[in-house]
């Protein structure tokens, strides 16, 4: 007859992953998590930004990620899509007109206009290092249009 043996034993605990928080973790002792559904404008710029990202610009990224080079994958990745959204956000003017266009019905004019206090990752200073070398045209068709031989890529 044979004989088992069940040990009581748990497999030892996995590291947890490098990652920033979930919507759902306060950040500084502020919720993430806003009580009201409506989105901020930093959602509308900032949201749209990652998902013009090009595959073959996550892909390249992702190869200096897989060689544990963690700083040029945050560059490329959450850098770059600061650096744009940035361009983007220093042109808008939040005023009555722009509210009314973007909250339609639910516009009220005794609301204070919304503050915008975006959270900018420090690699955006390396980004714009990326920009100054293979300069704005270049970066853009890498990041919008997966042309990344234009900042170094194969």
């Amino acid at each position: 007859m044979a004989t088992s043996i069940r040990s009581n034993s748990r497999p030892a605990a996995q590291p947890q992953a490098e990652r920033g928080p979930s919507r759902s973790e306060a950040v500084n002792g502020a919720s993430r998590v806003r009580a009201d559904v409506a989105l901020t404008f930093d959602d509308v710029l900032l949201s749209p930004r990652h998902s013009l990202t090009h595959p073959k610009f996550q892909a390249y990224a992702q190869t200096f990620r897989a060689k544990g080079d963690n700083t040029r994958y945050n560059t490329l990745i959450e850098g770059m899509n600061d650096f744009f959204t940035e361009n983007v956000r220093k042109t808008v003017k939040i005023d009555d007109a722009l509210r009314k266009k973007v909250e339609g019905p639910y516009y009220d004019s005794k609301a204070p206009v919304p503050t915008v206090n975006p959270g900018i990752y420090p690699s955006i200073a390396q980004a714009e290092q990326v920009v100054a070398i293979a300069g704005i045209r270049n970066a853009e068709a890498a990041y919008l249009q997966g042309r990344v031989e234009q900042i170094g890529g194969k």
